[in-house]
């Protein structure tokens, strides 16, 4: 063998090391990149959540304080109000204080 085809030899193996270092680094970023998309992913699921979670409880509270409204017009005391709606006497008292004014 020459030394011209064993230094082209030489050089083949090294671009072949070369591009197999390249592609695991490739490949390592993807799937850097993979795991990142899926923690954003979830991320924002659980913020969804949240916030639906959020929502429904402001609706729960917006519901039983109508309700309370209703049954003190009605001539119902604050705390049988209270008791059946699960409310606060003092957040039971505001409501009456409201409709005072």
């Amino acid at each position: 063998m020459d030394k011209g085809n064993i230094k082209n030899e030489d050089n083949f193996l090294k671009i072949i090391r070369e591009a197999k270092k390249a592609r695991m680094a490739y490949e390592a970023k993807m799937a850097a990149l993979r795991d990142e998309k899926t923690r954003l992913i979830e991320a924002k699921e659980e913020g969804r959540m949240e916030g639906r979670n959020e929502g429904i409880e402001i609706g729960i509270q917006k519901g039983k304080r109508l309700t309370a409204e209703k049954m003190l017009r009605k001539g119902l005391d604050v705390e049988t109000v209270a008791e059946l709606t699960d409310l606060s006497i003092k957040e039971v008292e505001e409501i009456k204080r409201d409709m005072l004014h």
